[in-house]
């Protein structure tokens, strides 16, 4: 599967990472917005936790090849920045404080969803769901690659926010980042 994104241009998919992409659990994520209600300050603001959520798995896997990596270990830790945020529910943050009490916070949803049911059906064609749903928990290894301060999730996020709100504070060269040996603690 090979998505074309406004980002990083052409980003491909694995048939299992296809699969997972066509669930109803991850295609909702086409109706969260990223930024919640910004659009209502920056019309441009529209995009979604969908886009953003393929653009980390993208970077993930960039980053992952780049520190040498090998094939499974990308595998793993690409599934885990595709699924790291499948858990928000409406207005992403901003609707966390509400919700939290009766279904949990985004992290313990996810994990719910990449543990259970047909998105942890999927990942146990070629892994164990537990094993991918810890990965973001660690503060070092390869999770960090997803979530430490200059991690996919953030590359993402501050580059797409920059782009669709027409402000310059996350205009980031990501292609400088990862060229540079992305300094992670991945060991």
């Amino acid at each position: 599967m090979i998505i074309r994104d406004e980002i990083h241009g052409n980003m491909e998919f694995s048939s299992l990472e296809e699969k997972i992409i066509d669930t109803p659990a991850f295609q909702r994520l086409r109706r969260i917005k990223q930024m919640s209600v910004a659009n209502l300050v920056y019309p441009g603001a529209n995009h979604t936790r969908f886009e953003h959520s393929l653009g980390t798995a993208h970077l993930t896997e960039r980053i992952g090849q780049k520190i040498g990596l090998d094939k499974d270990e990308i595998g793993k830790i690409k599934l885990y920045g595709l699924l790291h945020d499948v858990g928000h529910t409406a207005f992403s943050h901003e609707g966390e404080d509400v919700v939290k009490k009766y279904i949990g916070n985004h992290e313990e949803l996810g994990k719910k969803l990449i543990t259970t049911g047909e998105i942890a059906n999927i990942i146990s064609e070629n892994y164990e769901p537990k094993e991918i749903a810890k990965i973001g928990q660690a503060k070092n290894g390869i999770g960090s690659i997803v979530t430490s301060d200059l991690g996919a999730d953030r590359m993402d996020y501050l580059k797409r926010d920059a782009l669709n709100t027409g402000v310059a504070y996350g205009l980031i060269d990501i292609e400088r980042v990862i060229h540079s040996g992305h300094p992670l603690p991945c060991g």
